[in-house]
């Protein structure tokens, strides 16, 4: 809690561009783990719903949004926009977090070895692993890394030969497309045509919510904001309705069971343009309240921690609740279970987050 207080101490000579996406990250780092935990299942099912399939599905297009808004800019030199850097940082947290979740991928037979089913090891078990590795991702969560990669290399590719404006619709097209395999999927397999098209992409990924059909239109997105600049937010009442329209499309699909994943909405992408756009508005009337402006990047890298370690945490809290002979009292209430789990999480990336820092600097 010191290096929390101290890192969001004023300093005269520090500035942080954007101290409040850094602090957002904190809240969308939460939100993701509710949606692994439900924490109001035993309450209610529906408002479970509704806090893990509606509002917590803007957590990942936020980070996302991050990404593009300060990696997809031009360069001033040169046209050349592939973020190099960003995708050698993306890639390497992804191998440490592969080896990280290695032991408990063993334990769990998660590993598409073909010792598993007897079979060899032909094209078959070569095309799983791939799969395993670069699109699913190794653990449930993992997904995020190889498919913000994806979607990276995707978009810059499309920006060399696109304007930006053409780049936007190719990726709302992509996104739509992706929509009718997630949370349409009921209504897309009614047609033989599609149900054969979605049958085979699911063939080769388990979810439309990847790295081609999801990400880009919000690497997309988050560039337009950078492009265009902060300006003053005046869409409050465009943003309440945005939300509430997605509410209630997520209840309508979901009470008619026609999700197979509820990621990908159609009013999502609109709901997070104006989210972004409420927060770069809000963050510049933040740097011109708080003179010297204080700094919240500790945010930026608890978040990180906190999303890649926070199912261990709950493995955790579950095998605590085992030992211990508690009987299930740890996990079968899901507010508990998730207040534990952020709790641990959030102790263990405030240890690890200097720690980490020594290393850079070493």
């Amino acid at each position: 809690m010191k290096t929390l207080i101290k890192k969001i101490t004023p300093r005269a000579k520090q500035t942080t561009p954007f101290p409040l996406l850094d602090l957002a990250r904190f809240p969308a780092a939460l939100l993701v783990i509710a949606i692994h935990i439900s924490p109001l299942a035993f309450i209610n099912e529906r408002a479970d719903f509704i806090l893990t399939g509606i509002i917590g599905r803007v957590a990942v297009p936020f980070f996302i949004m991050v990404t593009g808004y300060f990696t997809l800019k031009p360069k001033r030199r040169r046209g050349n926009i592939f973020p190099a850097s960003s995708v050698k940082k993306i890639l390497i947290l992804y191998v440490i977090a592969i080896a990280l979740y290695l032991p408990v991928n063993i334990y769990a037979g998660q590993i598409p070895l073909w010792t598993n089913t007897g079979d060899s090891p032909g094209p078959l078990w070569i095309l799983s692993l791939i799969r395993w590795i670069f699109v699913d991702g190794t653990f449930y969560h993992l997904w995020y890394f190889p498919a913000l990669i994806t979607g990276l290399i995707l978009v810059s590719l499309l920006l060399k030969v696109c304007s930006q404006r053409c780049v936007l619709i190719i990726t709302a097209l992509l996104y739509i497309f992706g929509l009718m395999g997630d949370s349409y999927y009921g209504l897309a397999i009614q047609m033989p045509a599609l149900k054969i098209v979605y049958d085979g992409i699911f063939a080769i990924c388990t979810y439309t919510r990847n790295g081609l059909f999801y990400v880009p239109l919000f690497l997309v997105l988050g560039r337009q904001l950078a492009l265009k600049g902060p300006e003053f937010f005046k869409n409050g009442p465009l943003l309440l309705t945005a939300f509430l329209a997605m509410t209630g499309e997520g209840l309508i699909l979901h009470h008619f069971d026609l999700q197979r994943h509820d990621s990908m909405y159609i009013f999502l992408p609109l709901v997070m343009y104006f989210v972004f756009c409420l927060l770069l508005d809000l963050n510049q009337r933040f740097k011109k309240t708080c003179c010297p402006c204080p700094s919240f990047k500790i945010f930026r890298r608890i978040s990180m921690i906190i999303y890649i370690i926070h199912p261990l945490m709950i493995i955790a809290v579950r095998a605590a609740d085992k030992l211990i002979n508690l009987q299930g009292r740890l996990i079968n209430n899901g507010l508990l279970l998730y207040a534990l789990t952020a709790a641990l999480s959030l102790t263990a990336a405030l240890i690890l987050t200097p720690v980490i820092q020594r290393f850079k600097r070493s």
